[in-house]
Parts: structure tokens; C-alpha cells; sequence
């Protein structure tokens, strides 16, 4: 039975309060009528956020379009993704910052409303975990890992977040920590190395993605794949990464090279 509630029933679910909406072909982003957004270019917003789901599409093969049924797991995954945010008082107390949710449904930060590029810049991750989720259960060898999705799952993310970065080749201006990136010059996978090497942030989710980079790089120039663009690559190496029973096993040897 579908999990996949409508667009409508979900904004009512996770988004209490009187809303507009812009839509693109797979993209309902959903923001309030009284609240001021500053720096916030809805237009501009929808698209980039439909080109990161054409993106996950080319690159995984799976496509959103009619759903898709997980047989095992009782789960649908709908062709429309919502976007919205959470305010403090609507938060449950397992909740904190940006978090995927179910139904298709993201929730980001209130305060992305106010920081320029932050929606965007907040989905090359978000967007990522319904590929993630469909692309870790097409597997017949990973559906009998589960922990692999459990303990990779953002890792996943955020290597995924490298490329996205680099396709949408937008001036991607933010914030953080006092420190103002431009993602469209400045480079996420030096900013996951320049983080500090403790912590839940880099133990769920930047040490996995770059464990991931190392084999992807691996890939990217053995013999048979030099000539072939980057993209290109990427797709077979998610190929064979869906096909591994053990990814701690599988990704981590010589790991301690690239730190």
C-alpha cells in the first residue's frame, strides 16, 4: 500500500500554516504567505531545484515518473517531491536542522527563508535521499544490507552533493561558520576536508562521502574509463557500487591515503 500521500494532504501534515506554492515538472516548493523572504528568488529556486532531480535521474536511471513500489518494503515513492519549512514549535523532539522525511518531503530550516541560496544550496543534499532510498532497494544484494543505507545514507549525499554543485554551475553564495563560500568557485569536497575530523558531521557524513570520492576516483582513471567524461563514469560507478553486499568492506581500503 502507498505510503505517497497527495501534495495537498502533505503540506497540511508537515507544513501548518497558510502557504503559496511554486511547482516545476517533479518540484513543489511550498513557502508562507507571512513570512518575508529575504534573498530568496522563487523562480530561480524551482528550477534549480527540478534540474538537481533531472540530474539524480541521468546519473542513478531511476526515474521518478508513476512511482515507483518497493515491493518489500510496503513503500511507494511518488513522482512529485515537496519542499517546505519547519517551524521551531512544529518541530517532534527527534528533530533537528535540515531532515528528509517521508512522503516524498522535505523539511528545511526556517531560516532558510532569510539566507540567500541556502534552499538551494540545503537540497543538493536533501534531494539526493529518495534516489538514495529507490537505489538501495533495486538491489537484491544490498536489500539483505540494510545497514548499508542506515550508515551510508548521507555519506551518499554528500559525495552526490560534489557533482550536483558542479552541474547547476550557479553563483551559490553562503554563509557558514563566518566563512562566505561560493560553491560555483569554491570547492565542497576541500570544505568536507577542511571540517574538523569530529563529530557526528564528519562521522556520518563527510568521512563516508570521501571514502566514496577515493573509490569513485579509482574508477574514474583505470584503464577502460580514462577517455570517457566524468559524468560518464560516475553512472558506471554507481552501476557497480549497487551491486556491493558490504560497503564498509568494499570502501574504505586505502582510505587513509586521502586524508
Amino acid at each position: 500500500m502507498s505510503n505517497i500521500k497527495t501534495v495537498e494532504e502533505r503540506k497540511k501534515k508537515y507544513f501548518p500554516y497558510n502557504t503559496f506554492e511554486r511547482a516545476s515538472q517533479d518540484v513543489v516548493l511550498v513557502y508562507p504567505k507571512n513570512k518575508t523572504a529575504i534573498g530568496l528568488n522563487w523562480l530561480d529556486t524551482v528550477d534549480a531545484l527540478q534540474r538537481i532531480v533531472d540530474f539524480l535521474a541521468d546519473i542513478t536511471g531511476l526515474k521518478l515518473e508513476g512511482g515507483l513500489n518497493l515491493e518489500d518494503e510496503g513503500e511507494r515513492f511518488d513522482k512529485i517531491v515537496v519542499v517546505g519549512y519547519r517551524r521551531n514549535e512544529d518541530l517532534v523532539s527527534n528533530e533537528c536542522n535540515p531532515s528528509w522525511v517521508s512522503d516524498n518531503t522535505t523539511k528545511l530550516p526556517w531560516d532558510c527563508l532569510q539566507i540567500e541560496n541556502k534552499t538551494i544550496t540545503s537540497c543538493t543534499h536533501e534531494l539526493v535521499h529518495p534516489f538514495l532510498k529507490i537505489f538501495f532497494h533495486k538491489s537484491k544484494s544490498l536489500r539483505r544490507r540494510e545497514e548499508n543505507e542506515i550508515n551510508w545514507g548521507d555519506g551518499f549525499c554528500d559525495f552526490l552533493r560534489i557533482f550536483i554543485i558542479d552541474f547547476l554551475d550557479m553563483d551559490l553564495k553562503e554563509q557558514i561558520n563566518g566563512k562566505e563560500y561560493n560553491w560555483k568557485e569554491d570547492s565542497f569536497e576541500g570544505y568536507m576536508r577542511s571540517t574538523e575530523k569530529t563529530g557526528e558531521s564528519w562521522k556520518t557524513h563527510h568521512k563516508p562521502a570521501l571514502q566514496l570520492l577515493s573509490q569513485f576516483r579509482k574508477y574514474r582513471w583505470a584503464d577502460g574509463y580514462r577517455e570517457k567524461s566524468e559524468i560518464e563514469v560516475l553512472k558506471v560507478f554507481l552501476q557497480a557500487l549497487s551491486s556491493k553486499e558490504d560497503l564498509e568492506k568494499e570502501i574504505t581500503e586505502d582510505y587513509h591515503n586521502i586524508l
